[in-house]
């Protein structure tokens, strides 16, 4: 009996709609197996009228007789046959048959406003309706997992094929991406950043609705082949879209959450080593400071007339100087530092950017238009019956506004409640479908739309960012305090200006220089490679966030040579002045 039962099921219950164009490709059917066929794709009688399977349902039967391993006998054939047939009624009352002479007219009657009931047709014979129910004749009264319908004919009154073959209006407008920025903005939140606005059809770098360019593609592929083996990874970095968190995976197994489990703890040596720069450079600065007020070696004091001690405070200024050179060093690196975190990893601007580089909105786009269309799918609908309510524009619009007020701490206040009206609306073609199956539609897609927005990047950048700075606060105040204290006892504590400016300008040098070095180190070594990240998109974006980092701080360490350099100028300056 299991054959009967896998062909009852396949006819009227499995909600998997595929083309009628599926063949046999493998072994084909044999007699018994297209007497099956033959009797499914028959017609049916109920209550004095013809019926017939949706061609869908039709395509997947065909596809499952084709299979090699399925080989129908005629007894099982002649079962499965018997199966269906008692199983009519049930096909009429769930959706899964449908009536011959019934079509859809290619300009529906619409949906009147506000009632939740559908036009109202001519009742056939034995249909009753109760009072109070919207069920027309034929209509599912609720939508469950499976049920199916008669997919809608599009309606294309008022519009007419362009050069492409596409739907245009009557201005010759593409009907399905003529929604204007302004309409955009409306639609959603309306405290979304000018700035998170989508890309046009065709953006700046070449882009397509988030298509990428033959460039783009290879360096796409230049760029994951750099990633290391997930055998050979130092850890494993995943994200998981379901609960939208990225999973952190170390070697040893330790594991976090992200943004759950972002805490000082997971990065404390490098933070610890951080706030013991900034300690000991400001405990330095305060320390040089009290030797050169105590010796009397700053330009304010008042000097003795006796040079007896004049050896010992220039050897403690020569000390000091060496000392205050290197705090300046510590610090003009550690607030040079600040400034590149801000610039690159916690601007808004480039996430939005790296992600639209990585193909990031591409990829979610593309599978939540997958996820939509196997509801539709199941459903009965067209799968493409949405596309016009979830363009590309508008997602990615919505993507970048959830991402840019994730980055400040705030949440989206726009909740896309539009969307499942639209798909209501979408669906007014559909005749069997009551307005409560209608809903329920729209919801689902709302659900998929809502989940699909959100984004991990923006959360897990302002946890880091909250985190570091609760951290570093402390360290970033005495940083600043010892620049300047530094600043202040180098050109107070030499006798000639110039010999102050050198020092300060030697401290800018190095700390440069090692800024250089560092960026060096991140282009060559690319640490981020030795890490397993999936998804590609992922991997691209953290790759491409470095990639800019890196620019950023080599552009900060010329800047920082660069004053070095105009004040090793003005010494020399000064110096021949002095001698003139």
């Amino acid at each position: 009996m299991k054959i009967k039962k896998i062909a009852a099921n396949t006819l009227f219950t499995l909600g998997i709609c595929l083309a009628m164009t599926i063949t046999c490709l493998a072994g084909g059917m044999n007699e018994h197996e297209s007497s099956l066929y033959s009797a499914a794709s028959g017609t049916f009688e109920y209550e004095g009228k013809q019926y017939k399977a949706a061609a869908e349902y039709l395509a997947q039967l065909q596809a499952y007789l084709c299979r090699d391993d399925i080989e129908l006998t005629a007894d099982q054939a002649s079962a499965a046959i018997s199966e269906m047939n008692a199983n009519v009624a049930q096909g009429v009352a769930e959706g899964y048959i449908i009536p011959v002479e019934n079509t859809v007219p290619a300009n529906p009657e619409p949906v009147n406003p506000g009632d939740g009931t559908e036009s109202p047709a001519e009742p056939e014979p034995g249909d009753t309706k109760e009072p109070g129910d919207t069920k027309e004749p034929g209509n599912v009264q609720e939508l469950q997992p499976g049920d199916t319908d008669k997919p809608r004919e599009p309606d294309d009154s008022g519009k007419k094929p362009n050069s492409n073959g596409e739907n245009t209006d009557s201005n010759g407008q593409n009907g399905e991406n003529s929604t204007s920025a302004a309409d955009v903005e409306q639609e959603q939140s309306t405290d979304i950043d000018n700035s998170a606005k989508g890309d046009s059809v065709v953006t700046s770098n070449g882009t397509i609705y988030g298509s990428v360019t033959e460039k783009q593609q290879q360096k796409m592929q230049e760029t994951l082949a750099t990633r290391a083996n997930k055998e050979e990874a130092d850890a494993e970095i995943t994200y998981n879209k379901a609960d939208n968190t990225i999973a952190f995976l170390a070697a040893d197994g330790t594991r976090y959450t992200l943004p759950e489990d972002i805490k000082a703890d997971m990065f404390g040596g490098v933070l610890g080593f951080i706030q013991g720069l900034g300690i000991m450079s400001c405990v330095l600065a305060v320390v040089s400071g009290v030797a050169l007020l105590a010796s009397g070696s700053m330009k304010f004091q008042k000097k003795k007339p006796s040079y007896s001690n004049h050896k010992q405070r220039k050897k403690i200024r020569k000390v000091t100087g060496v000392v205050l050179t290197f705090v300046l060093v510590i610090d003009i690196w550690g607030i040079g530092s600040a400034v590149w975190t801000q610039m690159s990893y916690f601007n808004s601007s480039k996430i939005l950017d790296s992600l639209s580089d990585s193909g990031y909105y591409h990829e979610a786009y593309n599978d939540m238009m997958d996820e939509v269309h196997a509801i539709m799918k199941t459903s009965g609908c067209m799968e493409d019956i949405c596309d016009e309510v979830l363009t590309y524009e508008n997602f990615m619009f919505a993507t970048k506004n959830q991402i840019q007020l994730a980055l400040k701490g705030r949440e989206s206040s726009a909740t896309y409640e539009d969307i499942e009206e639209k798909v209501v609306a979408a669906l007014d073609g559909i005749e069997y479908f009551t307005q409560e199956s209608k809903e329920l539609l729209g919801e689902a897609v709302l659900v998929v739309y809502q989940s699909s927005v959100k984004n991990a990047i923006g959360d897990i950048a302002y946890a880091l960012k909250n985190m570091i700075i609760t951290q570093l606060k402390l360290t970033g105040a005495l940083m600043a305090v010892s620049v300047v204290l530094a600043i202040v006892f180098i050109l107070y504590s030499e006798r000639y200006m110039h010999r102050g400016m050198r020092k300060i300008s030697t401290g800018f040098l190095v700390a440069g220089a090692l800024a250089i070095i560092f960026s060096g180190w991140l282009t060559i070594c690319k640490p981020y490679a030795s890490f397993y990240i999936t998804p590609d998109y992922l991997y691209l974006f953290l790759a491409y966030l470095m990639e800019y980092s890196i620019k950023v701080l080599v552009l900060i360490s010329v800047l920082t040579v660069g004053i070095g350099v105009l004040l090793q100028l003005t010494v020399m300056g000064m110096k021949g002045r002095l001698k003139g």
